[in-house]
């Protein structure tokens, strides 16, 4: 008679760890579109700070897709997938589905993930340790949703494609994508800073001369001229007075 072989039931916290981890990656994703709008307008960021490589990676052309932050796409598909995982600790999802899901965001996260390190080490010869930190807990999400499989992480680490089948029917898988790319354009809107908003100084305009100023100017230096010659003419006539000509002194000394 043949052995009877065990079978070891899944762990039942597995699942609220993967939520755990995707919460962390959805609410850090979101804390990097702050700095790349920081990193955007040359400010310092409150974790890049001055003098950093986390400023020059997070403004590069390899941090936007369509003029949209990289990151944004993450936040609301890492917060659906750690709803997913509450829902298979509850016993409301399936662990298979789930983790074919999972594994499939995980790689298509990676391969984002890798696009900043090429630029990283070969565009820009230095590291940024957010960009890091999100893509640590990318891997984690990929090898802990492939753990969810009922038949072990290396048969979830190959089963990507059960969920692009799925997504071919109706359900949560076809529903995704839709749902991924409806909350980044409401998170992209919502979290784009306002260029308008920014405060501009005054331009200091010359004040306008019309005709009737510039008749007014002429007159007042017409009568200041007047004035000028005026008190000019006085002034030659006191002194006329005060030295009478040499003809006018001889008729007076005739008569």
């Amino acid at each position: 008679m043949a052995p009877a072989t065990t079978k070891t039931a899944p762990s039942s916290a597995l699942p609220w760890i993967y939520a755990l981890i995707c919460l962390f990656a959805s609410s850090w994703a979101f804390v990097l579109v702050g700095e790349h709008y920081a990193a955007d307008s040359s400010e310092p960021g409150a974790l890049c700070g001055d003098g950093g490589g986390c400023s020059d990676i997070l403004s590069s052309p390899a941090s936007e897709l369509l003029g949209i932050p990289v990151s944004i796409p993450a936040i609301p598909l890492f917060a659906f997938l750690a709803l997913l995982g509450v829902l298979a600790a509850r016993g409301r999802f399936g662990r298979e589905r789930l983790s074919s899901l999972a594994t499939l965001c995980g790689y298509i996260g990676l391969l984002f993930g890798a696009r900043l390190l090429f630029e990283m080490i070969y565009g820009q010869g230095k590291l940024c340790w957010l960009c890091l930190t999100m893509d640590g807990a990318t891997l984690a999400s990929l090898l802990v949703g492939a753990g969810l499989h009922p038949e072990g992480l290396t048969r979830g680490l190959k089963s990507p494609l059960s969920a692009l089948r799925a997504m071919m029917r109706p359900g949560v898988e076809m529903a995704l994508p839709i749902l991924v790319i409806v909350g980044t354009l409401l998170v992209h809107q919502a979290t784009q800073p306002d260029d308008s908003a920014s405060p501009q100084m005054p331009s200091v305009e010359a004040p306008a001369t019309s005709p009737h100023n510039k008749r007014g100017s002429c007159i007042e230096a017409c009568k200041h001229r007047i004035s000028q010659d005026s008190d000019h003419r006085g002034d030659g006539s006191e002194e006329r007075a005060d030295h009478p000509a040499p003809g006018a002194a001889r008729r007076t000394r005739r008569y």
